[in-house]
């Protein structure tokens, strides 16, 4: 078995995330833990509170997934009220249970068209989902769009180091722990070679904040952990 090429048209990317995500969805965030060594949840909440001084008004959390970042919204802004869309029903059922707060507050719906008004939202976050919008700037700018003056996007994915030789061991270290943990978890090797196979395909640090500010973020700051093998991002 080799590495398969990143789908780039619209329709074969969403329904190759649908299956990712139905198929991974009671294991999701054991496998996140591992992968960070216990640590994800840690390093996106430190990035939240650097990356987002809105403290209050409504938050929309974009591939809400089993909503890790609504619960760290929570502890960070206690005031602000949280909503969760993604295309997976599977995952949208993990996010409803373990987030308590995201009832009755859930949509499953594309994030590439958002089912709200201009300006509904002081807050919008996405964590791991980039990677899977078939069109990055597109989503910027429909991310903007939902967003009152002054808001802010705020992303936490999977990054490219600069440095080339820990690039290399960041693509292998992914691409083995993963095929351990998808014969420990599924019982199928390949399981979750897509972090990979998305990786590849995406564009690097520079890039991303380069398509943010064209899609008219004024604004765009990043927070990188170990050297970028993980990057979260803040526009506004």
């Amino acid at each position: 078995m080799k590495l398969a090429t990143w789908p780039r048209e619209r329709r074969a990317l969403l329904d190759t995330s649908n299956e990712i995500f139905a198929e991974v969805s009671k294991r999701y965030d054991c496998m996140k833990g591992l992968l960070s060594w216990g640590q994800e949840l840690t390093w996106k909440r430190r990035a939240l509170e650097r990356l987002v001084a809105v403290r209050s008004g409504r938050c929309l959390d974009l591939a809400t997934g089993t909503g890790d970042i609504p619960v760290l919204m929570a502890r960070v802004a206690p005031e602000m009220a949280c909503y969760g869309l993604d295309l997976n029903r599977a995952m949208l059922r993990r996010a409803v249970a373990g987030a308590t707060g995201l009832r009755r507050r859930v949509v499953c719906a594309d994030f590439s068209a958002l089912p709200y008004a201009s300006g509904s939202f002081d807050v919008v976050t996405i964590g791991y989902g980039l990677r899977y919008a078939p069109d990055l700037g597109g989503f910027f700018q429909e991310a903007r769009r939902v967003l009152r003056p002054g808001g802010v996007l705020f992303s936490f994915d999977i990054g490219h180091p600069r440095n080339g030789a820990w690039r290399r061991l960041w693509m292998a270290y992914l691409l083995l722990s993963g095929s351990l943990m998808g014969l420990v978890l599924h019982w199928r090797l390949t399981t979750y070679w897509h972090l990979v196979e998305s990786l590849r395909a995406f564009p690097e640090q520079p890039a991303v904040r380069a398509l943010m500010r064209e899609s008219g973020f004024a604004t765009v700051q990043s927070v990188e952990i170990m050297n970028g093998a993980l990057v979260a991002h803040g526009a506004s």
